[in-house]
């Protein structure tokens, strides 16, 4: 029936979309060699679309291996480039932390002292305003028994 509903197809991008998502059915219930063949129709379309192969090839994994290692050496070719100097690729740190690594590090500078001083003075924590009540009057003494428990006040009688 799936097959059916795909020949009927006559627009190319809404048969491609059918293909892949009857390969990603048939893959996704074990079935390889209906995705394997769904994925083969699909190529057809797209020769050169690496997802695809590689999907196809995962496919031809489970049906039929030897065709699978044909395919994966055409889609990928082992070179071997002997003009790579491997020590300083292994020396790099930006391996390690990645390309935003590199750049970062190309773009750093020799930091003047003036640019450390201001940055000291831009990080200084701001001081907060002391907020007072409306009628708080800074020359009466506070009331001792305003900061005494509650119960432990004189007033307070039991």
């Amino acid at each position: 029936m799936l097959d059916d509903a795909i020949g009927h197809m006559r627009d190319p991008q809404v048969r491609r979309h059918m293909l892949d998502q009857a390969a990603l059915l048939e893959s996704s219930r074990g079935n390889s060699a209906a995705a394997a063949a769904y994925l083969e129709k699909l190529t057809q379309f797209d020769p050169n679309d690496i997802r695809v192969l590689c999907r196809l090839i995962r496919a031809y994994t489970d049906v039929n291996p030897k065709k699978a290692e044909e395919l994966s050496a055409q889609v990928f070719p082992e070179t071997v480039d002997e003009g790579i100097d491997v020590d300083s690729i292994e020396e790099s740190d930006w391996i390690l932390y990645g390309e935003k690594y590199k750049q970062k590090k190309e773009a750093k500078s020799e930091v003047e002292d003036t640019e450390i001083v201001t940055r000291k003075l831009k990080n200084r924590k701001r001081k907060r305003k002391i907020r007072l009540p409306k009628n708080y009057d800074p020359n009466v003494p506070p009331d001792p028994e305003r900061y005494v428990l509650f119960y432990a006040c004189e007033e307070f009688n039991f």
